[in-house]
C-alpha cells in the first residue's frame, strides 16, 4: 500500500516538472505571431467605457468563422506575387492586384493574416559535371517566411502591424499567401484541402 501512495505522490510533482515546458511552448506561440521587438508581450489594459481599442499585435483568431469541406480538392487559401522588392523592416508590401488575395466575395481587410514565402534563390553548381553538380552552394533567401498581420491596404500597397523580418525581391519566387483562420474546419469524409 505504501508503493502505491509513493506513486500518487509522484504524479503531481511529475505534472509540476511538465508545467515549465507547457508554459514555454505556449509563450513561443505567441510570440510567433506578435512582432519581434524584443520585449515581451504584455496583456493588454480593459479600456474605458470611452476609449477605443487599439491595434492588434496578432491577426484575429476565428475572424473567418466555420467552414465545413465537402468536396475533393478544394483550396482554402488564396495567393498572388510580389510587385516590388520589399526591404528587411518594411511594414509595407505591394501586390500586383489586391483582388487575388479575395476568398469569392470576402476581401482582404485588416486583421487577415498572411503568409510571406520566398520560393527561390538559391545558387546552384551546374559548372561541374561530377558528383558536385547540383549542390547548393549559397542558400540565398530561399525558404525564407513569415507570417504577417495585415493592419490597412491601400490599392494594391499591404501595410503590416510589424516589421518584416526579411528581405523578399520579385525574381525569387516570393509568394503572398492569404491564411484563412476558421473558429473550426471539418472536413467531411471524402473531401481533401489542396494548394
Amino acid at each position: 500500500m505504501q508503493a502505491m501512495s509513493d506513486k500518487q505522490a509522484n504524479k503531481p510533482r511529475a505534472a509540476l516538472r511538465s508545467l515549465p515546458l507547457l508554459c514555454g511552448l505556449v509563450s513561443l506561440g505567441a510570440l510567433a505571431l506578435g512582432c519581434a521587438s524584443g520585449e515581451a508581450p504584455q496583456a493588454p489594459a480593459p479600456a474605458a467605457a470611452s476609449e477605443s481599442v487599439g491595434k492588434s499585435a496578432q491577426a484575429l483568431a476565428g475572424v473567418d468563422g466555420n467552414r465545413t469541406i465537402g468536396a475533393a480538392g478544394t483550396v482554402v487559401n488564396q495567393y498572388t506575387t510580389l510587385a516590388a522588392n520589399v526591404a528587411l523592416g518594411a511594414t509595407t508590401l505591394s501586390v500586383p492586384a489586391i483582388a487575388a488575395l479575395a476568398n469569392g466575395a470576402d476581401p482582404l481587410a485588416p486583421g487577415d493574416l498572411v503568409l510571406v514565402i520566398q520560393m527561390q534563390g538559391a545558387t546552384l553548381n551546374t559548372a561541374n559535371n561530377d558528383n558536385t553538380w547540383g549542390q547548393v552552394s549559397a542558400i540565398g533567401g530561399a525558404g525564407h517566411y513569415e507570417f504577417a498581420e495585415v493592419s490597412a491596404i491601400n490599392g494594391n500597397v499591404l501595410t503590416f502591424s510589424c516589421a518584416l523580418k526579411n528581405a523578399y525581391a520579385t525574381g525569387q519566387g516570393v509568394q503572398v499567401v492569404r491564411v484563412p483562420q476558421y473558429d473550426v474546419l471539418t472536413i467531411s469524409a471524402g473531401a481533401s484541402i489542396t494548394a
